[in-house]
């Protein structure tokens, strides 16, 4: 409950805009075309020197890129989203994202689009460290994409996904998104 709460204030201390210039790849077929994810450390609480916070972002980059793409924009459309979208949760976590998976993926348009298209993958780490390890990480998404086909829309997700280590390496515990038209 306190890494919650620690994690949950580092989220809101954080003075990043997330400005960056998204890329725009070509897309002709149905398989989403890769852009890749703009990451960074935003903030750290506690001491974590720059060595392991390259490993951090390395470790956890992956995680949350899994999500992104089972869950939004990677594969073939269209198709539908089932568990392989929560892979990189907790088992309590994917329960409860599977339950609000209309917020958590694509899966309620899955089934209705021909293509997807990121055009913006953006996250920002919050870290709170300690005896120079990273305890946990709040991974603030910001993923824009656009779909084509029965249902032709301009998503964007954001929000933030919380990590904590496990023997597994890291998993997401909780999330906190919202999901609209842009």
């Amino acid at each position: 409950m306190v890494l919650t709460l620690l994690l949950g204030s580092l989220a809101a201390c954080s003075g990043d805009s997330g400005d960056e210039e998204p890329e725009t790849p070509d897309n002709d077929s149905g398989k989403a075309a890769a852009i890749e994810t703009t990451t960074k450390v935003a903030t750290v609480r506690g001491r974590l020197r720059p060595p392991q916070r390259r490993a951090l972002v390395s470790a956890v980059t992956p995680v949350v890129d899994g999500w992104i793409d089972a869950a939004h924009v990677a594969g073939e459309w269209p198709r539908s989203i089932g568990k392989e979208a929560w892979a990189g949760f907790t088992p309590d976590a994917a329960a409860l994202a599977a339950k609000d998976r209309a917020l958590t993926s694509a899966a309620e348009i899955s089934e209705q689009v021909d293509s997807v298209t990121a055009t913006r993958r953006v996250v920002r780490y919050d870290v709170l460290a300690a005896g120079g390890r990273a305890r946990g990480v709040t991974a603030r998404v910001v993923l824009d994409y656009d779909t084509t086909g029965e249902v032709e829309k301009a998503v964007q997700v954001r929000g933030r996904l919380l990590l904590t280590p496990t023997e597994d390496g890291w998993k997401i515990f909780g999330f906190d998104l919202t999901e609209g038209e842009r």
